[in-house]
């Protein structure tokens, strides 16, 4: 099953992949919170992180099409690419983090 089209592929972004969603840096400050946050805190905390990261990615495209404004297409790519990762990562928090299967294995 193909999950990505060609539209949301990074190299049809307005900006670079790394400026919207840096997954390494949000990795370690999930693990971060997984490691050091109460367990009745840690949901909001995980939630702000990838609440956060939103709004660090849409004014990141916001930035980028004032300066082209004619890059529709590639803003629209770059809202649905922001918003495809953001959710595969919190999917990813609740399999490991949640889920009764839970791995415990670091995001």
């Amino acid at each position: 099953m193909k999950l990505q089209t060609e539209i949301i592929k990074p190299d049809n972004l307005i900006c670079s992949e790394e400026l919207l969603f840096n997954k390494g840096e949000l990795n370690n400050k999930i693990n971060t919170a997984i490691q050091t946050v109460a367990e009745d805190n840690l949901r909001s905390s995980i939630a702000n992180i990838l609440s956060n990261a939103n709004v660090k990615g849409r004014l990141e495209i916001q930035s980028h099409f004032e300066k082209s404004p004619f890059e529709s297409a590639k803003t629209i790519a770059s809202y649905s690419f922001l918003k495809d990762k953001l959710i595969s990562l919190a999917f990813d928090v609740v399999q490991t983090t949640y889920s009764p299967q839970k791995t415990n294995k670091p995001i």
